[in-house]
């Protein structure tokens, strides 16, 4: 396992932790539902599936892509808090406009740790994100962080000529 684990870049105690997690997650969704619907590991759709997920249990924990800076710097949403990548993470400069975080860590530097790309579509219909709920500057009502709303935006604006 741990040879596996090498040579796809993933961390073996990390493995461990989400088993767990997921175990405790199923037992408890059992005892609450009954019965649980999964999708197969195999369904072409699955990892969609599993983003839109994530995209909605810690759509507070989203993150932006702050392009005026170098590369891998994201602005969290809720408190407009400047972070890099953590070192370790998988996307690092593959530039992705959006994420979502596990843990915001202050170490010599901020930085977000297990995070997962998200389409800005899967999240644009949240309460959330509509642009009333997004923050404003007391005095004048403007929005404090502009470029959240006009990439919400562009996402609304995507979904609809999908349709």
């Amino acid at each position: 396992m741990d040879k596996w684990c090498h040579d796809h870049f993933l961390r073996r105690r990390t493995l461990d932790e989400v088993v767990q997690l997921r175990d405790r997650l199923q037992k408890e969704m059992k005892a609450f539902l009954g019965t649980l619907k999964s999708t197969s590991f195999r369904d072409k759709n699955y990892g969609t599936i599993i983003r839109k997920a994530l995209a909605l249990g810690f759509f507070n924990q989203a993150a932006i892509h702050c392009n005026n800076y170098y590369e891998d710097v994201y602005k969290t949403v809720n408190t407009n808090q400047w972070a890099l990548l953590d070192p370790g993470s998988s996307l690092i400069s593959l530039d992705h406009e959006w994420v979502i975080y596990n843990k915001f860590e202050l170490r010599a530097k901020q930085y977000v740790q297990i995070v997962t790309a998200i389409e800005p579509e899967k999240i644009v219909h949240l309460p959330y994100f509509q642009t009333e709920n997004l923050a404003t500057k007391i005095e004048s009502k403007e929005l404090k962080r502009p470029y959240v709303k006009a990439s919400l935006d562009e996402a609304r604006e995507r979904l609809e000529t999908s349709r």
